[in-house]
């Protein structure tokens, strides 16, 4: 049996929005935990790694890849830096799973910063069922979280021959911690509103011959809501995420412009501290594939940044529902 409870949608998305701005002593502190974290201006495009809840809720299956270019352009004044930069890519999939009532998905996500190289990978699955007008998830997600660390980048401050810390550094150092996630998504057709956990077993990474690093659970909020016209020529979504580890606090928000059912958008977020952000989008073949772009403008500390972080997107969602769009074709051949 359906359960019969009412929600007001514009209530549940604001409220989950006016969060973004809970804790100023959170907000001061919020450089530790994007440095901890990966993060992509186009959010709204990677949901599935934020929460495993997503997996399938959209009743298509789809595939996303990201890329990010951090402070493109920044240079170093010692050449042996020319190819040291901070970059992070993201390959993630999902699909509705009715066998399971619910959906599954995966991702594997690599990020770059200097010598540091992250590489987290995971499978999910989410629950889903019906509660009014709303599509309910609970999921979870599990895999594992690796990180090296090439010494060889490291610069001493005395002689190699003389820096007995050095000395100890391997080539390339190697930690693997597991990974759990769990999280909650509510869908409605004019919003959603995503709570998830990840980092939950709050493990410390040992590379060898390197000082450990304690990796916090984070905890993550995503909202958003459709503003549409009657003819659905164009729809405002404001939008915006969230991520804490209860010492520190970073918040990405906006709003995009969809137009003609979704075929072109644009739009603008601010992250604390931090950036704006400009982004516009292109959707083709029946809107199955999209094309993304983003470009953020450091606006606090500029330097020793470059100015400028690039982002791109490419999305391909199946027709789960295309055969029952097909118009039927009456023959006499089946008529008996």
């Amino acid at each position: 049996m359906q359960a019969k409870i009412k929600f007001k949608t514009k209530t549940i998305f604001f409220v989950a929005l006016q969060l973004l701005v809970y804790s100023k002593e959170l907000i001061a502190q919020n450089y530790s935990l994007s440095d901890q974290i990966s993060f992509f201006s186009q959010f709204n495009f990677n949901y599935q790694n934020i929460n495993p809840a997503y997996s399938g809720i959209e009743g298509l299956t789809r595939f996303s890849f990201l890329h990010r270019s951090q402070w493109l352009g920044n240079q170093s004044s010692n050449p042996a830096d020319a190819n040291i930069g901070i970059h992070t890519q993201t390959l993630h999939f999902n699909t509705p799973l009715p066998a399971l009532k619910g959906g599954i998905g995966g991702s594997i996500v690599n990020d770059v910063i200097g010598p540091v190289n992250t590489i987290i990978l995971k499978g999910t699955y989410s629950y889903h069922f019906q509660v009014s007008d709303y599509t309910v998830g609970f999921g979870a997600g599990l895999g594992f979280l690796s990180q090296s660390v090439n010494s060889s980048m490291w610069r001493t401050t005395v002689s190699i021959d003389k820096d007995p810390v050095y000395q100890r550094l391997n080539q390339l150092s190697t930690s693997l911690v597991p990974e759990l996630q769990l999280g909650v998504w509510l869908n409605h057709a004019n919003g959603f509103l995503g709570i998830s956990s990840s980092q939950m077993l709050a493990t410390v990474l040992k590379p060898e011959s390197l000082p450990s690093t304690q990796i916090k659970p984070v905890l993550n909020f995503v909202g958003g809501y459709f503003f549409k016209d009657n003819e659905n020529y164009f729809k405002i979504a404001p939008v915006g995420v969230l991520k804490t580890n209860f010492s520190s606090l970073s918040f990405d928000v906006g709003g995009l412009i969809y137009f003609k059912e979704d075929k072109f958008w644009l739009g603008s977020t601010y992250r604390l501290n931090d950036a704006i952000t400009a982004c516009l989008g292109l959707s083709i073949l029946n809107n199955t594939l999209k094309f993304g772009y983003s470009i953020d403008f450091s606006i606090f500390t500029p330097n020793p940044k470059a100015l400028t972080s690039h982002e791109i997107m490419l999305s391909y969602s199946l027709l789960s529902n295309y055969a029952s769009k097909l118009t039927p074709i009456k023959t006499p051949r089946f008529v008996f």
